[in-house]
């Protein structure tokens, strides 16, 4: 889970290139087949979920001496009868990391995460 949330974090990250490429020459219109829909709309329909006071958060345990010094359930649970299961999630990182975006640093982050579980 460490290691998805750091891929995560520095995709999120990722430094903008001052100097773009121009752009490419257009290219005339082909027939092709349509691409496949987005995972996204597969989903199942969820209700809004709005991240709850911190004093009803739920402590999840990390390894210690990871890069992630504490993580929480940040509002109850959704379950869906498909298995999809979403809930907030916050963790407090070990280190800051640098958020190019801002020019700041970040020690925290908290993101909204769609798990498809079993029907069990």
């Amino acid at each position: 889970m460490a290691t998805l949330l750091l891929l995560t974090l520095g995709a999120g990250c990722a430094a903008v290139d001052p100097n773009p490429a121009p752009a490419a020459a257009p290219v005339e219109a082909t027939t092709t087949t349509p691409a496949e829909p987005p995972l996204v709309s597969t989903l199942p329909t969820m209700p809004t979920l709005a991240l709850a006071p911190r004093r009803s958060w739920r402590r999840i345990p990390v390894p210690a001496g990871g890069p992630i010094a504490e993580a929480f359930a940040g509002s109850a649970v959704l379950h869906h009868p498909s298995g999809l299961r979403r809930v907030w999630l916050v963790m407090n990182l070990a280190e800051p990391i640098n958020m190019p975006e801002t020019g700041g640093q970040a020690r925290s982050v908290a993101y909204l995460a769609d798990y498809q579980c079993d029907r069990n």
